[in-house]
């Protein structure tokens, strides 16, 4: 067999597709004997098929070649989900007993995993066994124009000069190794109920449910120590409606104690009055994205967290990207077109598990003085104090 792996299941179909453009002429079309959308059949009984880029998927085949195309982007692969490293290492044992060929391209990215240590390591030296051909775009395509690359390369030069000549972005790393998260994971755990003891807090990651999933979490801090323990992960993939996926939210948070949950600030007025209506508070979070990934990393580092075992957990966290900016903190996020809705739920749950928390009662009648509303007064100082409000009465 030769298998056909890319990010994406599409990305694999178009090289599918100039693999079966090569066998179109009168002699050679005629020895293909099947020919469906993910794979052809040869007369000599090869098929050329696409396998699902994950570690788990390539395993238990013999092959006599294996394609990877752009192998520096599996990181940020949601369907993917896995680092080229486990891909390649998973892919090698089936190449052994035919002693096939492991084709591996790319658009250069990010300064480590597989691919860059291969180059690092055989690229230019003579003695190599494995080929590694570098070269830029109007190298490998003399049509293209130079005066567009110059121009994309004026407008953003780091990123334009890794998409056509063919450099590596050095300001990009990664976030954390994969290794580091998955020793926070404690394996079979999916869920944690209520217990009556224990004080939660929650997360929530709100989107149009278009474009983007939403996502919950709830945690508690162990007892006399600084652990975090997530109790609760979901995720609402795409398309959802935000309304119902809301008022599903609230009944979670209901059966966990809870009357208000944290959130990021996109369509903070929306989300507000939304979860308000759902007799849940909304407190926008203090902390942007980044920051909360980026406390996140002592944490982790620390092993002061308890993770459910969620392999598209540890798929998100391990594929942030940490990039560096002039002045200030560096900043975290996911890949282009990736997604990180539940590593973003998880990093801010871990940080409101930490702040102070109040419970809220005790209001009636009416009010002088500052405000005609004792309770949108106190919620206010509340959330300007970063407490973690747990029930109200």
């Amino acid at each position: 067999m030769v298998s056909i792996c890319s990010p994406t299941r599409d990305q694999s179909r178009i090289i599918k597709s100039y693999a079966r453009a090569a066998l179109r002429s009168d002699l050679l079309n005629a020895e293909i004997t099947d020919d469906q959308r993910d794979l052809f059949r040869l007369e000599n009984r090869v098929t050329v098929r696409i396998l699902t880029g994950t570690f788990r998927h390539v395993r238990s085949y013999s092959q006599i070649a294996v394609v990877v195309d752009e192998i520096c982007f599996f990181n940020g692969s949601e369907e993917a989900n896995c680092s080229d490293t486990e891909l390649i290492r998973s892919i090698k044992p089936s190449l052994l007993t035919t002693q096939g060929r492991l084709i591996a391209t790319s658009t250069k990215y990010k300064p480590s995993g597989w691919a860059y240590q291969t180059w690092k390591k055989h690229f230019g030296k003579d003695a190599s066994k494995i080929l590694v051909w570098d070269a830029a775009s109007r190298v490998m395509n003399p049509t293209l124009s130079e005066q567009d690359i110059e121009s994309e390369i004026d407008e953003d030069a780091i990123a334009a000069r890794a998409e056509y000549e063919n450099l590596w972005r050095e300001d990009i790393e990664d976030y954390l190794p994969r290794s580091a998260i998955e020793a926070c994971v404690v394996l079979g755990r999916k869920q944690l109920l209520k217990q009556p003891h224990l004080t939660y807090a929650a997360f929530a990651d709100v989107s149009g449910g278009r474009g983007d999933p939403m996502a919950l979490a709830i945690a508690h801090r162990v007892p006399n120590s600084r652990k975090v323990v997530i109790d609760y992960l979901r995720q609402w993939p795409i398309p959802c409606n935000p309304l119902t996926t809301v008022a599903q939210m609230a009944n979670v948070l209901s059966s966990y104690g809870l009357a208000a949950v944290t959130g990021d600030r996109y369509s903070a007025e929306f989300n507000v009055a939304t979860f308000r209506n759902n007799r849940v508070r909304y407190l926008p979070s203090v902390q942007n994205k980044s920051e909360l990934y980026l406390d996140l990393i002592p944490v982790i580092c620390s092993q002061e967290i308890e993770l459910p075992d969620d392999d598209l957990l540890v798929g998100q966290l391990a594929a942030l990207e940490r990039r560096t900016r002039s002045g200030g903190r560096d900043s975290v996020d996911h890949p282009a077109h990736a997604h990180d809705d539940l590593g973003n739920v998880c990093a801010g749950v871990a940080a409101v598990t930490g702040k102070r928390r109040m419970r809220v009662g005790g209001w009636g009648g009416t009010s002088t003085g500052r405000s005609a509303n004792p309770r949108d007064r106190l919620m206010k100082e509340l959330v300007e104090h970063n407490a973690v409000v747990t029930g109200y009465g």
